[in-house]
């Protein structure tokens, strides 16, 4: 499991894209309450993949986004506003994968406040 810092894109140049290899064990964000995120998953490899993506802090006891598809070959976008008070506000964003070969992650944020 490793952590994906987010990286801010409101500078004067924007944001240089980073992808990070997914980790086997998932990965981490770490997301600050009450402000808005991007997760991209590329799946750059040469199979369909699942991705699911889990907020603790939404409180709902439900994954955000559950078994997501991913062709192969192909980039999914998911969209993080946290909240500001939750059931732990500052918990990392959980990604699990179906498999791991040619996946990275990207993350952006905070794109508000």
């Amino acid at each position: 499991m490793a952590t994906i810092n987010p990286v801010d894109p409101r500078t004067a140049n924007g944001a240089l894209k980073a992808p990070v290899a997914a980790a086997g064990g998932g990965d981490v964000i770490p997301m600050l309450p009450g402000r808005t995120y991007l997760v991209i998953i590329n799946n750059g490899g040469g199979a369909g993949i699942t991705a699911s993506i889990d907020d603790p802090a939404s409180g709902s006891g439900q994954v955000e986004y559950s078994n997501v598809s991913i062709a192969a070959g192909a980039s999914q976008v998911f969209a993080f506003k946290r909240p500001l008070y939750g059931k732990t506000p500052t918990a990392n964003v959980a990604l699990s994968y179906s498999g791991v070969t040619s996946v990275t992650v990207d993350a952006f944020g905070p794109l508000d406040g």
